[in-house]
């Protein structure tokens, strides 16, 4: 087995039952971590970088997150994406959707620029969370604090989406009736889902 076999594999194999990836969707994962690993030389766009660790923490994660939107969201933003996640994998996983990753330094940025030729639904914007404005179905994020997701969810969207802890996630849910839906390989991980909280 290769190694971008084995990755398609991994994925898979925690995504069973929750999403099906077809070869075109893994082959663009691949790409995707074979560039990041590129630019991780140079620029330290994440510290998981081991084939098997980062199929599940990076992709396989972001793709779960994917597989909770409602078929019928349009737009979303990633605040704060980094190296690309959660919204590389999820442009990849939902092709008609747009996705916006933003990401306020320069080089990460462009390292999400060239990685965004890779799927033709991923539009980059290199401002900060605070000043970005458009009008989306869904903000997501993972890595950054939750209250700048929800503060920008509140500016832009309808709903939020939240990669974090179990321990961080249920505070949030109890105040914003919102959903936690735990990882199916890591119960102490969630995706905090739910409606944006006006008002408050």
């Amino acid at each position: 087995m290769t190694d971008s076999e084995r990755f398609s594999a991994i994925i898979q194999d925690k995504l069973a039952g929750c999403l099906d990836l077809e070869s075109a969707q893994s082959e663009k994962l691949w790409a995707h971590f074979e560039l990041m690993r590129l630019w991780n030389g140079r620029l330290n766009l994440t510290s998981v970088i081991e084939l098997e660790q980062a199929a599940v923490r990076h992709y396989a994660e972001s793709l779960f997150l994917a597989s909770l939107l409602p078929p019928a969201i349009r737009s979303v933003a990633d605040m704060g994406s980094g190296a690309g996640f959660p919204g590389f994998p999820l442009a990849v996983a939902r092709p008609e959707i747009e996705v916006f990753l933003i990401e306020s330094d320069q080089r990460k940025a462009a390292f999400l620029r060239e990685a965004s030729d890779l799927s033709r639904n991923i539009r980059v914007r290199c401002v900060r969370a605070q000043t970005f404005t458009a009008s989306l179905d869904v903000v997501v994020g993972r890595a950054v604090r939750p209250m700048e997701i929800l503060d920008a969810a509140r500016r832009t969207a309808d709903r939020f989406g939240i990669l974090l802890s179990r321990k961080d996630a249920e505070p949030l849910a109890a105040s914003y009736s919102a959903e936690i839906r735990p990882l199916p390989w890591d119960a102490d991980s969630v995706a905090l889902i739910g409606p944006v909280p006006r008002g408050t």
